[in-house]
């Protein structure tokens, strides 16, 4: 079907088109396109012609006219002394002169047998319409002559764009004076449009005064054909053309040499061509051109440029003329059609648009008429112009009580967004306004905003729309009654948390002071002789330690979660750090065989820290890495520094490690990996939490690396600023 169609189209744009080139519409804009080619195209003449004007200073010379025709017979003789090939002429020699001046014409001619051209031309009879009168040479001269014909093809409107080849009259060929100087085969009839990129005036030009007294550069004219003919404006012989304006016959008839001669004798491409090109450029517009978008304004402007260049570009390399005015029909229709399409759509749109607002406009009177939320429009004075039913349940008045009324009388207190718009201020997004009804008190949220616009039985007349504010109330009674009791909670956890944290802290405190005196009382039992004492001692020693661990480590946290902490940072060796936090676990490690090592590359700077606080979380991960190596294990700190990513501190053991269904717990208060009563190894589960605690307070990071069997790794990331060297580079 959709072929169909295509098809249908195409048959009416070629019969329109090509209606409009047989009635001839196209022919004043082709020829404004080949004048505008002709201007854009620059060519030289050939060299190969020269014009002899008789022009006014000849004239002037002669002093009357007609000459003796023993002025020409002197030119002839001259320019062939001169190594002229042909000379031609564009005088009128149908009648006979002075028998002296005649002879001497002859002779000349008979001189230089076939060199000789002379003219012949059509012109009308008086009184005739159709019928031409053929002028020709006096028989006298023609015994050595050559004929050849000088009509110019002129257009109704006066201007010579063709030039012709020859025609066959009485079933004898002559051939134009542009064909028999260019050496064209005779018997070619036809016209062809003139080369006009080839400047005329740029052709050689003599005078004829000056080759007649034999005055002039011979080697102007060595080699060269030669035209003679008037060029002076009391001579008559002036013709408009479609560049240059007017321009005697003689360079006429040169431009027509110039394009045999140069194969520039421009041909026009065949009509029905141009317009079955035209229907089927209007098709593919179409086609390719639904709706107006940019995609289409590039094809058109490209489609457009491809017109109006490819002619130049072809003209340019062949003596071809692509006469384009059916194509931009085509175009301007295709853009017409498109330009009536569109409309035609946007009307649909704005029919379909006004039902869909008048549609709108229903639903939203409707959804305002059940909404669950109260809606009051008011004029600019406050007014209330428009009331839904669940305002008026919400202020606890009828709904025609308050259409009309004032909005401050209607509901005291309300808050009004007048002075918001007087002030060109931005309205409140959400105010509370309280009502009592019924002796309870209803907080109702109201969200307020001014719009320009009129509406349906506003004031009319003036330009300027009206002003009105609209509001929306919503009953959030309970939801504020939800948020206070929240509050409440949340101030009574606060307070929870703060008597918890002093609580601790206080207990702390109270339980370290006797533990102290415990293990300090127990570390002088030791040293008695009694095995059972000493043994019985050294249990409170350890377990009292422990206890004091415990207690200083929630003693710890509770200042981590107060707050009531500082950071000292400093200059300190990695090395020292570490020597103070491995001394700590060296007998163990011994009794053990277990190594501790630091692997330090080569430059890593001093650290800029707490020393205290990244001691803490370095024992505890040391702690916790010698507990968990099985005896004969290694343990080690590696120690690097890098420019992008900072310090970054490794504690690693080949202990038995954890499995992964732990890591994202680590590090948590009291988490252990196996929190059994019967596990192997005793601890709070408050270690890693404090290391990482410290880390943090240096604006770092802790995290772990594990699997069962394969060992167990603390990474520490410090960032740049705790490096002495990074910053010094800053």
């Amino acid at each position: 079907m959709r072929g169909g169609r295509t098809a249908l189209t195409f048959a009416l744009a070629a019969a329109t088109i090509g209606a409009f080139s047989f009635l001839g519409l196209f022919k004043p804009l082709n020829a404004a396109l080949m004048e505008m080619r002709f201007r854009l195209i620059d060519r030289a003449p050939s060299g190969e012609i020269v014009v002899v004007g008789i022009d006014p200073y000849t004239l002037e010379r002669e002093e009357r006219w007609p000459w003796s025709r023993r002025l020409y017979a002197n030119a002839i003789n001259n320019l062939f002394d001169a190594g002229a090939e042909l000379v031609a002429f564009d005088v009128d020699f149908s009648s006979r002169s002075d028998e002296a001046g005649d002879a001497a014409l002859k002779a000349a001619i008979d001189a230089h047998p076939g060199q000789v051209v002379l003219p012949e031309f059509y012109q009308s009879r008086a009184g005739a319409r159709s019928a031409m009168k053929r002028t020709a040479p006096n028989p006298y001269f023609l015994d050595n002559a050559v004929v050849a014909g000088v009509n110019l093809l002129v257009e109704r409107n006066g201007t010579v764009r063709r030039g012709w080849r020859g025609s066959a009259s009485d079933g004898a060929y002559r051939g134009s004076i542009a064909s028999v100087l260019a050496n064209a085969p005779p018997g070619r009839a036809g016209s062809f449009f003139i080369d006009y990129s080839i400047d005329p005036h740029s052709i050689e030009r003599l005078s004829f005064a000056d080759i007649e007294r034999g005055d002039f550069d011979r080697q102007a004219v060595a080699g060269k054909q030669v035209l003679i003919g008037a060029t002076a404006l009391e001579l008559g012989d002036e013709f408009a053309t479609p560049v240059y304006g007017l321009i005697p016959g003689v360079l006429l008839h040169a431009l027509g040499f110039e394009s045999l001669v140069q194969g520039r004798a421009i041909a026009r491409v065949n009509d029905t061509a141009m317009v079955l090109l035209g229907a089927l450029l209007f098709v593919v517009l179409l086609r390719h051109g639904d709706v107006w978008s940019w995609r289409l304004l590039r094809l058109q402007l490209l489609v457009a440029a491809l017109i109006v260049t490819v002619p130049v570009a072809v003209q340019w390399a062949a003596p071809v003329s692509i006469d384009v005015a059916p194509l931009i029909a085509a175009q301007a229709g295709a853009v017409l059609w498109l330009l009536f399409a569109e409309l035609r759509r946007r009307a649909r749109d704005l029919i379909r648009q006004k039902f869909e607002t008048i549609k709108q406009q229903a639903l939203i009177a409707l959804v305002m008429r059940d909404s669950s939320d109260g809606v009051i429009i008011t004029d600019a004075e406050g007014r209330i112009a428009v009331c839904n039913e669940r305002a008026s349940f919400l202020l606890g008045a009828p709904e025609e009580k308050l259409t009309g009324a004032m909005l401050g009388d209607a509901a005291p207190g309300f808050p009004s967004l007048r002075a918001v718009a007087e002030s060109a201020a931005e309205a409140p997004a959400l105010v509370d306004y309280k009502v009592a009804i019924d002796g309870e008190t209803r907080v109702l949220e109201v969200a307020g905003s001014s719009t320009f616009g009129r509406i349906k039985g506003g004031p009319a007349g003036g330009d300027a729309p009206d002003l009105h504010f609209s509001y929306t109330l919503r009953d959030v009674t309970a939801r504020k009654n939800l948020e206070e009791a929240e509050r409440a909670a949340k101030e009574s956890a606060i307070a929870a948390a703060n008597f918890k944290n002093r609580l601790i802290s206080t207990m702390s405190h109270e339980l370290r002071t006797p533990l102290n005196s415990i293990v300090g009382f127990a570390g002088v039992l030791v040293n008695t002789d009694d095995a059972d004492r000493r043994k019985q001692a050294e249990f409170i020693r350890d377990s009292g330690g422990r206890l004091l661990g415990l207690v200083n480590d929630i003693l710890q946290i509770s200042r981590f979660d107060s707050g009531d902490f500082t950071l000292n940072p400093d200059d300190y060796s990695l090395r020292e750090l570490w020597e103070d936090c491995s001394a700590k676990y060296e007998a163990q490690a011994a009794a053990e065989n277990k190594t501790l090592d630091l692997i330090v590359e080569k430059g890593f700077p001093a650290l800029v820290i707490d020393y205290d606080t990244m001691s803490k979380a370095l024992s505890h991960l040391l702690s916790n890495a010698v507990k968990f190596t099985q005896p004969g294990g290694a343990i080690a700190l590696r120690a690097r520094y890098d420019a992008a990513e900072g310090v970054l501190l490794c504690v690693e053991d080949d202990g038995v490690g954890l499995a992964a269904e732990h890591m994202p717990r680590l590090g948590e208060a009291f988490y252990q990996g196996n929190s059994s009563l019967d596990r192997a190894h005793e601890g709070s589960g408050l270690g890693l939490h404090i290391a990482r605690r410290c880390v943090e307070l240096h604006k770092g990071t802790l995290s772990f690396e594990s699997a069962p069997g394969e060992g167990f790794k603390a990474i520490i990331r410090l960032p740049l600023s705790a490096a002495r060297a990074a910053r010094s580079a800053a």
